[in-house]
């Protein structure tokens, strides 16, 4: 865990700046394609990308690959797939070593065609500057993605921003209509930028869907943390690694949630390192605006436990309609509570109202609710989240990753499912297949064989293959939903090998499954927005 200067966080008088190049205005649906069933090829079913961080690509260590598995009637087809790094002709910029190409995945219609579009983060690319990081953006069409016009970006699309070392851009994705035009939008994070002479603070870039894609350079907006006094950024936040999107209250522009886990709290005479909050930026007619929320443990009117060292709070976010109200919710993840045992872990639940979130009816929930499961050390219960109606009740549901929990550390999914009450038991999922494989490490969501139920996407990256001495290769496992929730008994499991049509073996250190996602619905048509989040080992 990285230390930073403690450096005083005023609770009181929190501001939000938000700079943009211009008034993103929403602008007439009316030349919108009209609404296609779903997926990148629009067939209606949900696509599967898988990150495999870890990659070599062209001889090259740790550049990266992302393979894109598609769906049917049937489930995901494996004999229909499509590799892309960036040897991938159109897909700009050079394999590197670390580039970590497809380390974070986020989708989106950003076009408005009805086809689902893919957005691959590539914190690690050196092309201008060590580590300044790349966005690549790929279009879906009738074929599926395309490479051909596909985009690569870095963060001299933004102003007067230039590429600089360490920025890490493409850290966090997050995808959502935050300016009602029918759109997605795409908000980037860079938490490594430096602000003013304050090195590591972090920004986040937001670029707003056209009917070309994104308009780089012209249509954008930068949300940067601000007290208008020297405190505030500080040094080491890193505001920007963490993000999700949803409709907090209800008024029909997606907001943008950003988990700061490195924050310092100080409360009272103490100063409380890397205790972390989540900072909501509301959206509007103009995109994300200047009207912010912020939330953390122990205050707030009503969110519970005491922030404490480390305990890095809004490590992993994601945003469901969990009770079949009219506003979206906020799961937080804090895997690095110490509740019941160091590194156990609580999820915090916030209700989405007119208002946005209300921190004063959080409901905490930690592995002890599960019946014959017990809190333990460095379960890490919380470390991944996502949403998705698994039971076709028309209540999200929240699975929650524990890629250290279980007999023998072997990780666990646990699903809670959304009700008006939101206090239905909880089903598990806990495959004992290896040692220390994280699973449940990425999740994803949606529906894969368009039969109206949200299926469930778990990756392992850390998993190793039968082949004698290859380790950390990775496996993703699938889970189909229905009438009675995610089908744990019957799990669908595939390497690198299986997913790539037979074309490619597993190696060591490939880290198949470090990110997943599911080109599903866009997100401006959907009530809540799925966030991977983006932690290592």
């Amino acid at each position: 865990m990285k230390t930073k200067r403690a450096t005083r966080f005023v609770i009181s008088t929190c501001l939000m700046l938000v700079f943009s190049i211009a008034p993103i205005q929403a602008s007439s649906q009316s030349n919108l394609t009209p609404d296609l069933p779903g997926g990148a090829d629009g067939d209606g079913y949900a696509d599967l990308a898988i990150g495999i961080r870890g990659r070599d690509s062209g001889g090259i260590n740790a550049a990266g690959l992302v393979d894109v598995v598609y769906g049917s009637n049937s489930g995901l087809n494996y004999s229909d797939n499509q590799r892309f790094d960036q040897t991938v002709p159109g897909i700009g910029g050079n394999p590197q070593v670390n580039d970590y190409f497809g380390q974070v995945l986020a989708s989106g219609d950003f076009d408005g065609d009805g086809y689902l579009d893919l957005a691959i983060g590539v914190p690690g690319d050196s092309e201008t500057a060590t580590g300044a990081g790349l966005v690549t953006i790929l279009y879906g069409t009738s074929s599926g993605l395309n490479a051909t016009n596909s985009e690569d970006r870095d963060q001299t699309y933004f102003g007067t921003n230039t590429a600089e070392t360490s920025d890490r851009f493409g850290s966090a994705l997050a995808a959502g209509d935050f300016n009602g035009d029918g759109r997605d939008d795409l908000a980037i994070g860079v938490p490594g930028e430096n602000i003013g002479v304050v090195p590591y603070a972090g920004v986040v870039n937001v670029a707003y869907g056209t009917s070309i894609g994104f308009e780089w350079g012209s249509k954008w907006s930068a949300v940067v943390q601000g007290l208008g006094i020297a405190e505030f950024p500080e040094e080491g936040d890193n505001f920007g690694s963490v993000l999700a999107a949803g409709d907090f209250n209800g008024d029909g522009f997606h907001d943008l949630a950003i988990g700061v886990p490195n924050e310092d709290l100080v409360i009272g005479p103490a100063t409380i390192v890397n205790a972390g909050v989540v900072q909501i930026v509301y959206g509007s007619g103009n995109g994300l605006g200047s009207d912010d929320d912020i939330y953390y443990q122990g205050d707030n009117g009503g969110l519970q436990d005491t922030p404490e060292n480390g305990d890095e709070f809004g490590s992993s976010l994601a945003a469901g309609n969990f009770n079949g109200g009219r506003y979206d919710d906020l799961a937080i993840g804090v895997p690095l509570e110490d509740y019941f045992g160091t590194n156990a872990g609580i999820v915090h639940l916030l209700w989405g109202d007119w208002s946005g979130l209300t921190p004063d009816v959080d409901l905490r929930l930690w592995q002890e609710l599960i019946p014959g499961w017990t809190n333990e050390t460095d379960d890490l219960f919380g470390w991944a989240l996502t949403a998705g109606d698994f039971n076709h009740d028309g209540n999200d549901d929240l699975a929650i990753g524990a890629p250290e929990g279980g007999a023998s550390d072997y990780g666990a999914v646990h699903v809670l499912y959304g009700d008006i009450s939101f206090d239905d038991a909880f089903s598990k999922i806990n495959p004992s297949t290896g040692t220390d494989e994280w699973f449940a490490y990425s999740l994803a969501a949606g529906d894969i064989d368009g039969d109206d139920y949200d299926d469930l996407v778990v990756g392992a990256p850390y998993f190793d293959d039968d082949a004698p001495g290859i380790t950390n290769s990775g496996i993703v496992y699938t889970m189909y939903g229905g009438a009675g929730g995610v089908n744990g008994g019957s799990i669908e499991a595939a390497d690198i090998y299986i997913a790539t049509g037979n074309v490619l073996s597993p190696a060591t250190n490939d880290l198949f499954g470090f990110s997943v996602v599911l080109l599903d619905e866009p997100q401006s048509k959907m009530a809540s927005i799925i966030f991977l989040p983006v932690l290592f080992k």
